[in-house]
């Protein structure tokens, strides 16, 4: 709970669909659409799991109700719109183009704040000041656009409250982490989860800070992820304990 981007969460509102309900055209979501406001953390999680079945079917509103929820217990539409950074010819929306989420959305459901950025504190760029992330995040972030050196990730979000990753590569988002907050001394083990690639099996990968990456020949292909997690803990070494690497 970091609805509204307040030190804990007092207010959350869920949106729920019908059971079992076909999705109807876009804009007439809303009026399908119920609202449960969670006074409690405990109210919450009670309503969370009430919610689960309908929550994990792959053919049903789980998501939209998700950014609903998100939006709502953020204060609003209008709240969200106050968050997010003004270029001076428009603001970014939560859904860019094709259909894929933005930044501001990733933010808002990692930190409850649908803020435009992915560095620390804010930034001022011809006068216009830029919202960057004033705390530690719950969830944090990475991304292998860092590694081109297109971007470059706040500690808040690389050292999140929890020792779980979104992670950004090439076209769509997964997930790293682990089961507790690694040792910088010591081998730590992180597991990965790519929803969009059907993953049926586990993939966990060892990071050893006391050895370093293995040595890659010019041309050699580096998996993706490899590179995001070397934009956090640089220079390690990484085993993929006898899986394939993903390249």
């Amino acid at each position: 709970g970091n609805a509204g981007g307040g030190a804990d969460c007092a207010l959350a509102s869920l949106v729920t669909f019908p059971a079992r309900m076909a999705l109807p055209p876009p804009r007439e979501l809303g009026r399908a659409a119920s609202v449960i406001d969670a006074s409690s953390r405990e109210q919450l999680e009670q309503c969370v799991a009430a919610m689960l079945p309908e929550l994990q079917r792959t053919d049903g509103a789980a998501v939209i109700a998700f950014v609903y929820s998100a939006v709502l217990s953020a204060g609003g539409p209008a709240a969200v719109r106050a968050q997010i950074d003004s270029t001076g010819i428009g603001s970014s929306t939560l859904i860019g183009a094709h259909g894929y989420c933005t930044q501001e959305l990733v933010n808002l459901v990692a930190t409850g704040v649908a803020l435009s950025n992915v560095f620390d504190g804010d930034k001022e760029l011809d006068g216009m000041v830029m919202r960057g992330l004033s705390r530690r995040a719950p969830v944090g972030l990475l991304s292998l656009f860092e590694r081109y050196g297109h971007v470059a990730v706040g500690s808040n979000l690389k050292a999140p409250m929890y020792p779980v990753w979104l992670a950004f590569m090439e076209s769509h988002y997964t997930v790293v982490f682990a089961k507790r907050h690694p040792d910088a001394q010591a081998p730590f083990d992180l597991w990965y989860y790519d929803m969009l690639a059907n993953q049926d099996y586990e993939i966990r990968v060892t990071l050893d800070p006391t050895r370093e990456a293995a040595a890659r020949a010019k041309g050699d292909l580096v998996p993706p992820l490899e590179d995001t997690l070397h934009t956090k803990w640089p220079g390690v070494h990484i085993s993929w304990n006898g899986v394939d690497p993903l390249l």
